[in-house]
Parts: C-alpha cells; sequence; structure tokens
C-alpha cells in the first residue's frame, strides 16, 4: 500500500485486490487485531494507550490504512469496483509509484 499511497488524488484510495490473503500477520497476529490498522497520527495522539506495544507492530499497522478480518483489523473492504477510473498496479510491491505533475 505505501508504495502506491503517493500517486493516489486527495479523496482517491487503494484498493488491495488479494483474494488469497488469509492473514495480516502470522508474527504479530493477536496483537494487530487489538491494535488495528491507523496512520501514525492516531497512535501519537494516543500514545499512553500504545506505548506498551511492540514499535514493529505500530510501524506495520501505520503502513496500512472487509468483510470479517478486514473490518476488525480496521481496513476497509471493497467487492467489486465503484469506477472504472482506476490503475491496475499489477505487482506493486515491486515498483514506487509516484504522481506526475
Amino acid at each position: 500500500m505505501y508504495k502506491l499511497e503517493l500517486a493516489i488524488a486527495d479523496g482517491g484510495e487503494v484498493v488491495i485486490h488479494a483474494p488469497h490473503i488469509t492473514g495480516f500477520s502470522y508474527t504479530h497476529r493477536e496483537e494487530l487485531a487489538e491494535v488495528g490498522y491507523h496512520v501514525r497520527d492516531y497512535f501519537t495522539g494516543q500514545w499512553e494507550r500504545f506505548r506498551h506495544y511492540p514499535w514493529t507492530v505500530l510501524d506495520h499497522s501505520a503502513h496500512l490504512k472487509g468483510a470479517g478480518t478486514c473490518l476488525r483489523h480496521n481496513v476497509g473492504y471493497r467487492d467489486g469496483r465503484k469506477s472504472e477510473d482506476i490503475l491496475l498496479a499489477a505487482k506493486a510491491a515491486e515498483i514506487l509509484y509516484r504522481p506526475r505533475h
């Protein structure tokens, strides 16, 4: 997600199509279920609430921001396309996208 974020217009969104994914993290599964996915300022604004979590968990959470698991982790879910004005970025993790000026 973070590799596409810079190329998204204000008000836009990144939709990750990954039907093969069954979980978010094998290492930090329980902690991520407690924390969810949020932006950095969500954590720093409530630091006393989150200070006991490992920074690796909070970092992972802040890099992403559903049915079942998606909703539980505060990650949206979409079934289908809202509009055809989309960029399909196959293998998006391999490229850092930037907006055109």
